[in-house]
């Protein structure tokens, strides 16, 4: 296990086996990167079995797949560090940026999962809100204006038979009712079915971005559970840049001082 951490770390074991007390130090960055590709593969399970819907145990693989990429540019970006010298803080940055967007990626389905009785309960509210949105747009629409122009024609058409076989237009309200009726049956079979349709599609939102919403949403109203939230996104943003954090934290020893001398030598 020791030799595998140091192979995560990057470290040359030839040259490491000549400076033994260097060796915990990247044991120590083998270890930061194993615990944040662990983590990464939990988050991305949480992602695919929650919001997107995947099967539990078919999301491990992907999961285990995503896992392995974060390890792999995590390494590159420890690796591909100066171990010394007045260009490793400005090379530093741009890869502390990037280990900043992984670490972003990694904390936002931890922090959804952590609150998720919170967001489901808020879930539940935007769904009723875009539901009566959906049906109120609806109800504007073509289809729903059509239902009440034929709801006002038959009231009209009934006055005028309402008044007796003398009035002026009896017969042809008589007949045209029965035609209006129908009508009017058909587009409400028609607004009843679109209604349903809007009401589905606002149940089924049960996606990352209504969460993220739901999540905001709360947060906006609570000012508790907006520093939780920012307490808890921060822990994991620091998980996520974990490694290139403790590479930049570590001192250059005497296995950097071998190394840069046996890189002389080779040129």
């Amino acid at each position: 296990m020791r030799n595998l951490l140091v192979m995560l770390s990057g470290a040359r074991p030839e040259i490491l086996e000549q400076c033994p007390s260097d060796r915990v130090k990247f044991e120590s960055l083998g270890w930061a990167l194993v615990i944040n590709s662990a983590l990464n593969v939990v988050s991305m399970w949480f992602v695919l079995a929650g919001p997107l819907g995947f099967n539990g145990f078919l999301a491990v693989l992907p999961a285990l797949a995503w896992g392995f990429v974060i390890l792999g540019i995590e390494r590159w970006l420890i690796t591909s560090l100066p171990p010394r010298g007045t260009s490793r803080l400005l090379m530093a940055l741009p890869r502390l940026l990037m280990a900043l967007l992984l670490g972003l990626i990694l904390s936002t389905p931890f922090t959804l999962r952590i609150f998720q009785s919170e967001i489901t309960a808020q879930v539940a509210v935007i769904r009723q809100q875009t539901t009566a949105e959906y049906i109120q747009t609806v109800q504007q629409s073509s289809l729903g204006q059509a239902v009440q122009r034929y709801q006002s024609e038959i009231a009209q058409l009934q006055q005028i038979i309402d008044k007796g076989p003398k009035t002026a237009g009896y017969q042809q309200a008589k007949a045209l009712l029965p035609t209006t009726l129908s009508q009017l049956s058909t587009a409400q079979s028609q607004l009843t079915r679109a209604e349903a349709q809007a009401s589905t599609v606002a149940k089924s939102d049960n996606g990352l971005l209504v969460q993220i919403q739901a999540l905001d949403q709360l947060a906006g109203r609570n000012p508790t559970l907006q520093a939780a939230r920012l307490l808890v996104f921060l822990l994991f943003l620091v998980i996520g840049t974990l490694p290139l954090t403790v590479r930049l934290l570590q001192r250059p020893g005497v296995y950097e001082e071998l190394l840069q001398r046996i890189e002389e030598q080779y040129l």
